[in-house]
């Protein structure tokens, strides 16, 4: 199912409450097989089992006012994000060096590496659509294919395959999440012109190939897929939350000197900003609330970071 412009955003579409999902391994349908959709007719693609709940810090379409921040000033965090990282290397010298390692493996513009969960193996994103498994061992220089995707990965520039993500019930026997990984990418449609593209975020599922972990191309499920104009400041961090959502960062579109204006606005695409989804769809889901400046912090709130959302 494609949301229509007019509508372009489930959390302000009473109508769009039940999103069908859409198999990215079957043939579309004829109208849509070979001509692209343009960036003012459809924008996403099937959330599918994810709610969009909200793009943070955006000011809102015209018409409406922005809300005023949800701290009265900014607030010092501390050095290191709190102390997190060292204020020294191990040795107390302070000297930092770069050291080479898996040198026996030769992975042309990786984008993001991951360990992969319960095992000794990390998996490498290439910029060009593939995913490799290795050991996480310094000396390694065999690598399996988990995913490969080249045909369909548009790679101009910045534009590429950039992050994965595993749910965080991956492993786990019996749940319904199991097998289940989440990656971004710039898709470039077959059949349609050479310098349209449209980034997108899948879910896949993890399948045994010859006694190896694979991501089967034929489950990827498209949970947001939007026409992206231009090749610059592609995106697509992830993580999930301690509070089971998945969170996303979107680039702004490309171009010079902002020239989209995508942080400002909601109502055309959701880029220049941190999307979070349910992909649960758990009953106490909710469109992110932002407490007003006089209610009490909620207990334990790290002011400097929360900006009073929940």
């Amino acid at each position: 199912m494609l949301f229509q412009n007019k509508c372009p955003l489930a959390i302000t579409c009473p109508h769009v409450t039940a999103i069908g999902p859409v198999s990215a391994a079957s043939n579309p349908s004829p109208r849509r097989s070979r001509y692209l959709p343009k960036p003012t007719e459809r924008m996403f693609q099937n959330l599918s089992k994810g709610i969009l709940l909200v793009v943070l810090s955006f000011v809102l379409s015209s018409g409406l006012e922005a809300g005023t921040p949800g701290l009265n000033a900014p607030a010092a965090v501390g050095p290191y994000l709190n102390q997190r990282l060292p204020q020294t290397e191990p040795t107390g010298q302070n000297v930092w060096s770069v050291q080479e390692t898996y040198s026996g493996i030769n992975i042309n513009l990786p984008t993001h590496l991951v360990p992969y969960p319960g095992t000794n193996k990390l998996l490498c994103i290439a910029k060009e659509g593939r995913i490799f498994l290795f050991e996480d061992n310094p000396t390694a220089t065999q690598t399996d294919t988990f995913l490969d995707l080249r045909s369909s990965v548009f790679t101009s520039s910045d534009s590429g395959m950039t992050w994965l993500v595993f749910h965080p019930q991956f492993g786990q026997a019996g749940a319904p999440h199991a097998a289940h990984v989440y990656i971004t990418y710039k898709w470039k449609p077959s059949g349609g012109n050479g310098n349209e593209a449209y980034w997108r975020l899948s879910r896949f599922t993890v399948i045994q190939q010859a006694g190896k972990p694979v991501a089967d191309p034929a489950s990827e499920q498209i949970l947001i897929q939007q026409y992206d104009r231009q090749q610059w400041h592609d995106s697509g961090c992830m993580m999930f939350g301690p509070d089971g959502y998945l969170y996303i960062g979107t680039g702004d579109e490309g171009g010079e000197n902002d020239e989209y204006n995508d942080g400002q606005k909601i109502n055309e695409r959701l880029f220049s900003g941190i999307l979070r989804i349910d992909v649960d769809q758990k009953p106490e889901s909710h469109a992110i609330r932002r407490q007003p400046t006089q209610l009490p912090m909620p207990t334990g709130w790290p002011a400097s970071f929360t900006a009073h959302y929940s």
